[in-house]
């Protein structure tokens, strides 16, 4: 078996010319995803350092290659910890934007869905493919043990050529007997000193015995994809520390059980992961958010959690499900300079209510949310201010099933008759951003509880609907940007 690392055979790799497997793993990977869809629309970044934070003040959450090598800059790492040499690199530094990262990557798994019929979704930038020879390339072994490393070889730069074009996310491509060899394989991908010019061309077809047992006895076990520290461990104390050690540890189920039986298969060659297909319905949505202005009163309190409401029923819409359960909760921390010295802990509110009627109606929703809300903070604030905010919702139904099961006390057509209203708050909201409009005031701080009064909750009216319509479609004829997402464009602190 041969070799393939960035499409180049290895010429040590032919005196151990062996027949591939028939099936093969994939491991489609964006580099710095969140690096590349910045610069997708920002060319003027791309030969500039770059760091995305979680805030003004926040952590890292992703960065360039330079800064990643240079620097050994690891995600997590806080801001204040490097912002010397970020700024002796001239590092420019962007707020994450979730919205577009999210957009990109289903455009990518899409694009890798007309590539290959089986597709595992990973994360937001990784998916493993089931690769499988042709009944053509199978015959053509029997007289030429390579033609399937060359049609591996080939279907690997198809993949990252085909990816970077339709959706110009430069992609690494790993081509493994299994899972795991391929999480293996990419690393050694991300790890190369000397990658080609061409991003098309970042691709490794791992088969060759040869280089497996090279590649496995340089790597430490903790490094396996599905070993962590605790499992290296209980490993180290077997004295196995190399990936080919566990490799060759007989019996590897029952000493450590079945998680790292499997990973040792792995490594051996046999695929025991398989793909999963589809996924579960979701469950459970949760939206919440830390303020860095604690909320003192109750006011401030409602309109956070009226946010976080609005979020979190965007979201069921989306999924086409409506939640029998809402929970809200408001935490504090110990640390407040509010918090009275004889309080025990931190001042915690929080409430479960039954939906009587299923919904995703953030209006009906909310009126039961600020019924209970009184109640449960109004002795909580004296102990302290909040300063996380957020709302689940659960026992979450497809709305179609919900349909077939209507019986006389049900609740019908009050989320029909809004469904119109929300389709035209988001696509506003979508156009101007998340706040350009919502079912409460604006601001959330306010200087006294009579100026926040004073501002009265609004929302669309049926009357306005094709009004704001006509307006926001003439908007959007006239801009030359895509109105779902394209106007977000970095944003240097």
């Amino acid at each position: 078996m041969s070799a393939v690392i960035y499409g180049v055979l290895s010429p040590v790799s032919y005196a151990n010319s062996n027949p591939c497997p028939y099936t093969m793993w994939a491991l489609v990977d964006a580099h710095h995803f969140y690096v590349s869809c910045e610069r997708l629309f920002a060319p003027r970044l791309k030969h500039r350092p770059i760091a995305i934070l979680t805030g003004p003040q926040g952590c890292v959450i992703s960065c360039s290659r330079d800064l990643k090598n240079e620097l050994s800059l690891a995600i997590g790492t806080p801001l204040f910890k490097v912002s010397t040499q970020l700024k002796a690199k001239n590092t420019v530094l962007l707020r994450p934007n979730f919205e577009l990262y999210g957009d990109l990557s289903s455009r990518i798994m899409q694009c890798l869905r007309t590539l290959c019929p089986e597709v595992a979704v990973y994360s937001i930038d990784e998916a493993f493919l089931k690769l499988t020879l042709p009944q053509a390339v199978m015959c053509a072994m029997n007289s030429d043990p390579l033609a399937g490393n060359r049609y591996y070889r080939t279907q690997a730069q198809t993949i990252a050529q085909t990816v970077l074009l339709e959706t110009g996310i430069p992609v690494g491509v790993a081509i493994a007997p299994t899972k795991v060899l391929a999480k293996l394989a990419m690393r050694q991908v991300k790890s190369a000193k000397n990658q080609p010019s061409n991003p098309s061309k970042h691709c490794i077809v791992l088969s060759s015995e040869y280089h497996l047992n090279k590649i496995l006895q340089d790597t430490d076990v903790e490094k396996l994809w599905g070993i962590g520290k605790t499992s290296a461990k209980k490993l180290a104390r077997s004295h196995i520390h190399s990936a080919y050690a566990l490799k060759n540890t007989p019996e590897a189920h029952k000493r450590f059980g079945v998680v790292i039986g499997r990973i040792a298969l792995e490594l051996s060659g046999k695929s025991c992961i398989e793909i999963e297909h589809g996924s579960e319905d979701q469950k459970q949505i949760l939206c919440s958010k830390s303020y860095p202005k604690r909320l003192q009163n109750y006011e401030q309190v409602k309109r956070a959690l009226l946010l976080q409401l609005q979020r979190a029923t965007k979201k069921a819409r989306a999924l086409g499900s409506k939640a029998h359960l809402c929970t809200f909760f408001a935490s504090g921390s110990v640390y407040s300079p509010l918090r009275s010295p004889y309080a025990p802990t931190h001042p915690t509110a929080h409430a479960t209510f039954s939906i009587p009627s299923a919904s995703s109606d953030p209006i009906y929703i909310g009126e039961m949310l600020q019924h209970l809300l009184k109640k449960q903070i109004s002795s909580e604030l004296k102990d302290g201010a909040f300063y996380r905010i957020g709302v689940i919702l659960s026992e979450l139904h497809n709305e179609k099933i919900l349909i077939n099961s209507i019986d006389m006390f049900t609740r019908i057509g009050q989320d029909d008759d809004r469904k119109e209203l929300y389709n035209t708050m988001d696509s506003i909201c979508m156009r101007y951003g998340k706040q350009a409009i919502s079912l409460g005031p604006k601001t959330l701080y306010s200087s006294s509880p009579q100026s926040s009064s004073s501002k009265q909750d609004f929302a669309l009216c049926s009357d306005d609907l094709e009004r704001v319509n006509s307006e926001l479609n003439l908007e959007m004829s006239r801009s030359n940007i895509n109105p779902r997402h394209w106007q977000h464009l970095p944003q240097v602190y």
